[in-house]
């Protein structure tokens, strides 16, 4: 597995999570402003449904922890989603030579993996297959850009393609099970799963 160093935006989330445990909701909204992460929360939400900055911002306004957490999942999520797109067209490039689109979609990938681990036990608080799925569905990816430890991977342009869509629709589902006017029981394991 790849385990890429913090960023900014980590480093503001860390912050936000030892705020929220402390009940500092006031700090932990001003966390989420005029940051890294309030800025890519901003940035998140301009690209479309759904509105994380909104969720985030509200659920702090409500004093909200868990809710607060799940918000930032779906920010989360939305990131990596995102990343495993750009990651996708990295490999449709035909002006990318092969080793580029793999490295290249590796370096994205790597990039949402950082941000999933943030998130990573909230998921799986909430709905271990789910999180174990996205595990899953991560090293396949990962294999067939050739990015996996097994001696066996190698970049493959078609199974590349197919992991990173699933990957992605994958991280789809679990957004709308999460969604905040989705019922709890709908991030269940046989809806996952199907």
């Amino acid at each position: 597995m790849i385990v890429p160093q913090d960023d900014e935006v980590t480093a503001v989330f860390k912050r936000v999570r030892a705020l929220l445990s402390g009940g500092r909701f006031d700090l932990a909204a001003r966390e989420c402003e005029d940051t890294p992460l309030g800025r890519r929360l901003a940035e998140a939400s301009r690209g479309g449904p759904p509105d994380v900055r909104g969720e985030v911002l509200g659920a702090l306004a409500r004093h909200d922890a868990p809710g607060t957490e799940l918000a930032l999942l779906r920010f989360f999520l939305v990131v990596v989603r995102n990343l495993a797109g750009e990651a996708l067209r990295r490999v449709n490039d035909p002006g990318l030579s092969e080793r580029a689109q793999g490295e290249q979609a590796l370096k994205l990938l790597a990039a949402g993996w950082r941000y999933y681990n943030l998130v990573d036990y909230t998921l799986y608080r909430r709905e271990a297959k789910a999180a174990l799925r996205v595990r899953l569905a991560f090293e396949d990816v990962e294999f067939a850009l050739g990015g996996s430890r097994a001696q066996q991977a190698r970049y493959d342009w078609a199974a590349a393609r197919l992991a990173l869509r699933k990957f992605q629709a994958l991280l789809g589902e679990i957004l709308g099970a999460t969604a905040p006017a989705a019922p709890r029981s709908s991030l269940t394991c046989e809806a996952l799963l199907a």
